[in-house]
């Protein structure tokens, strides 16, 4: 008797594990869609979701044992961000001003996790249509939105220069750099697994379209230049003739540089100012805030001042006058805030990410598709990060979301 009832005791305990890993799978899917969808319109929706989706995550795993070492070998990435999230939490420990550096651990930890979450959200199929339409929808209703703005002069700095930003992807650098992932997951659907239905064809398609000329509205320079270096870069990656490939990247880069002389003078002259930047006022005041942020790094060489703590810098102490929050380049931004010991978890972790993508380069269907989608994400906020803050709050989320819908669909694949 003792022995069925250790058995009946057993089969109770699974039953429950089993729905609750049930509930939280759905809770972490429903989470995932509702931050999906409304990550370019509403920062409030877009953190509940994220807060469903964790919750639910946490849920399922230790219901299911997703927590266990062999789990975390579906996503490979996860030491290096566990590292890095460490990292920051040290340099809030040394932070200048602890409570606005907790603000800049919360952005780690939510992109971070966004990895995880995107891992097991996007392995099986009809998960990551749904996940391209939700995208496709919440991408396109922000840049309606900004369209709107722009046209009646609320655009970044009004009828005088006309940028387009959309409203919770940030500043039109950080917009440029979202609107360039979202491009390339829309691009890497339609090119390597293209939906059934006409209709999800044509709702991509036609989003895919508003991305680019978003991207060439929001006015900036280094998201092009980004914009330019991941087209070129995808295309030989993606293609049997890759010389052919990149050269029709760069004739239709000419002619949009062409088109926009004609129809938009300012746009292109705006475009063609990258060939000069000493003499463009913006990159003077960023070689200004270089060295100025060099001395701030001397004062705090092994930890740094804090996430987000550059606003809280006495720039008199180093003759400059301005007071930037950030300092105009990712990199020297991350030294600033973490330290040596910070950076150097940092470009640890780029380097882990890029040997992946150099990895899986030869992927096929739905991980590719993923692959192109991180392919262009890690590029695009690279080179946008040597004049801009690039791996910071939404670029981030969508390169951990792409990164983890790779590993997501490799995962859907080998199971089928």
């Amino acid at each position: 008797m003792r022995v069925v009832e250790e058995i009946e005791g057993i089969q109770l305990g699974e039953n429950v594990r089993s729905r609750l890993a049930w509930l939280g799978e759905r809770i972490l899917w429903g989470g995932f869609c509702i931050m999906v969808l409304f990550l370019p319109t509403s920062e409030s929706a877009k953190n509940i979701g994220f807060g469903l989706a964790l919750l639910g995550g946490l849920i399922q795993g230790a219901a299911s044992g997703g927590f266990s070492l062999a789990a975390w070998r579906r996503v490979p990435l996860l030491p290096f961000l566990l590292a890095w999230l460490a990292a920051a939490s040290l340099s809030t420990w040394y932070a200048i001003h602890p409570p606005q550096s907790l603000r800049g651990l919360w952005d780690v930890l939510r992109y971070s996790s966004a990895y995880l979450l995107a891992a097991a959200s996007l392995s099986d199929e009809n998960r990551r249509l749904w996940f391209a339409r939700l995208t496709a929808v919440g991408i396109g209703a922000g840049l309606l939105w900004a369209g709107w703005a722009l046209i009646h002069g609320q655009g970044h700095g009004g009828f005088a220069e006309m940028r387009l930003q959309v409203r919770s992807l940030g500043f039109p650098n950080q917009t440029a750099t979202s609107l360039i992932i979202y491009a390339a997951l829309f691009f890497g659907i339609l090119r390597f697994s293209p939906p059934a239905r006409p209709a999800d064809r044509v709702l991509l398609g036609t989003v895919f379209g508003f991305s680019i000329i978003g991207l060439i509205l929001t006015g900036s320079r280094g998201g092009w230049v980004a914009a330019a270096a991941a087209s070129l870069v995808i295309a030989a990656a993606t293609s049997k003739r890759p010389l052919a490939a990149a050269g029709s990247v760069v004739l239709i880069l000419v002619l949009v540089t062409g088109g926009l002389a004609v129809v938009a003078p300012g746009r292109a002259e705006r475009l063609l100012s990258i060939a000069s930047p000493q003499k463009v006022v913006q990159m003077q005041e960023r070689f200004d805030t270089w060295k100025a942020g060099l001395k701030i790094v001397g004062d705090a060489p092994i930890f740094g001042i804090g996430l987000k703590n550059m606003a809280y810098i006495q720039y008199d102490r180093y003759d400059f006058e301005g007071r930037p929050d950030h300092a105009h380049n990712h990199f020297l931004n991350v030294l600033i805030e973490t330290g040596e010991a910070g950076f150097a978890v940092f470009t640890v972790l780029l380097g882990a990410i890029a040997w992946r993508l150099v990895r899986l380069r030869s992927s096929t269907g739905a991980a590719r598709t993923y692959w192109v989608a991180a392919a262009g994400a890690f590029l695009a906020i690279l080179v946008q990060g040597l004049v801009n803050i690039s791996f910071h709050v939404e670029p981030a989320l969508l390169l951990m979301t792409m990164l983890g819908g790779m590993e997501g669909a490799r995962t859907g694949e080998r199971a089928a």
